[in-house]
């Protein structure tokens, strides 16, 4: 299967990113493009599965949106998918996401999960860099309209790209 085997994600679709920042190294994981209550646990489960140590996980998510009038109820039922990820560090960003951060903020500290809620993108990418630390690997999903894509081009415009893109 020689088609399948030359496939790489695209661009806020999965792709990982081996970046530079200052004199840290990290590696991202783009899914800024889209996001719903199945590709979110998704995400989260690839995450937790990977030999990423639990001490270099990040997890930065958005609101999903457009589902409607239970919206608050998906973005609730993430807890579990979140926690089993056993992250360092979890930013949530948005209205939608403040709902799981007030569900989540009791039990971090338990689980000794450091964070932050986060009620833009801009305000996020504004603190993101000090929350980052090397050799972490930063998961990073949201709805396409919540603008972690710039925040992605920020990283890729103001920091050395260290390698082509990896799967």
């Amino acid at each position: 299967m020689p088609n399948l085997e030359a496939f790489a994600p695209i661009k806020g679709r999965g792709q990982v990113l081996s970046l530079r920042l200052g004199d840290r190294h990290i590696s991202v994981i783009d899914q800024a493009y889209n996001a719903n209550p199945l590709s979110m646990t998704a995400a989260l489960a690839a995450l937790e599965q990977s030999d990423t140590l639990p001490a270099h996980r990040v997890v930065v998510l958005g609101d999903m949106l457009e589902l409607g009038e239970n919206a608050a109820d998906y973005h609730v039922a993430l807890k579990d998918p979140v926690l089993q990820t056993c992250p360092d560090r979890l930013l949530l960003c948005g209205e939608l996401m403040h709902d799981l951060w007030r569900t989540l903020e009791p039990e971090m500290a338990r689980a000794g999960i450091k964070g932050k809620w986060f009620a833009s993108a801009a305000e996020l990418k504004a603190e993101l860099d000090a929350w980052l630390q090397d050799g972490d690997t930063v998961l990073i999903k949201s709805s396409n309209s919540i603008g972690f894509e710039k925040i992605i081009a920020g990283w890729m415009e103001e920091h050395v790209h260290t390698g082509k893109h990896m799967c």
